[in-house]
């Protein structure tokens, strides 16, 4: 069955086609990396950004383990997962993929007995989204005090498909602090919220000055 693309999934692809790989793209939307190709040829655009990062991947990994062994875990494990995204050597991805388990595991012991909002933001990057979104509602009211919580608060809403909430959450974060209307303008994270007219208007300044913008 021919995939039917939504306008939210096709500015997506118009954003992050230079920058992600046709793999990353086919794995956001579900389907497979010919559909993805396919689409981008239409398009007019390509999948530019995948041949010059494999020449890359093994240096990437390189420095990897240079991290992990002065136990630099957060730098490490963000190099590891480039690997496992964008490299296409199985053996390597593997090899990162060992390696990222054992930082994040460092990271997570680290983290627990530090900031709850970072353990919260390192559950979010892992994909675990309900574990990242507990941890905020144990610190229930910070939200409506302090824009970090507000804002992450709106990013999980927005994954987890609940519009109001994310829209509600992103609305008190730019109200404690408006350079969040900026953030949320470039944000992936807010790729669903992009087709509500709510969002439109909560960073309709920030589009703004995006378009006149002088160019350099």
């Amino acid at each position: 069955m021919q995939k039917r693309w939504s306008k939210a999934e096709l500015n997506h692809l118009k954003r992050h086609a230079s920058s992600q790989s046709a793999e990353e793209l086919a794995q956001r939307f579900h389907t497979d990396t010919a559909t993805v190709r396919r689409k981008l040829q239409e398009l007019g655009l390509g999948d530019h950004g995948a041949a010059e990062r494999t020449d890359e991947t093994l240096e990437i990994y390189t420095r990897g383990l240079e991290r992990l062994h002065e136990s630099d875990w957060e730098t490490a494990a963000d190099l590891f997962q480039k690997i496992v995204k964008e490299s296409d050597n199985r053996q390597l991805i593997d090899r990162a993929r060992q390696n990222l388990a054992v930082c994040q595991d460092r990271t997570t012991k680290e983290a627990a007995d530090g900031d709850p909002y970072l353990r919260a933001v390192f559950e979010k990057n892992r994909g675990n989204l309900d574990a990242a979104l507990e941890i905020c509602n144990q610190e229930k009211g910070k939200e409506a005090k302090e824009e970090r919580y507000a804002y992450l608060l709106a990013s999980l809403k927005a994954l987890l498909d609940e519009t109001e909430e994310a829209l509600s959450h992103l609305a008190t974060a730019i109200h404690l602090e408006p350079k969040n209307r900026i953030h949320a303008y470039h944000d992936p994270d807010f790729d669903s919220l992009r087709e509500e007219e709510g969002f439109a208007t909560l960073v309709a300044e920030s589009k703004s000055k995006a378009k006149s913008k002088p160019k350099s």
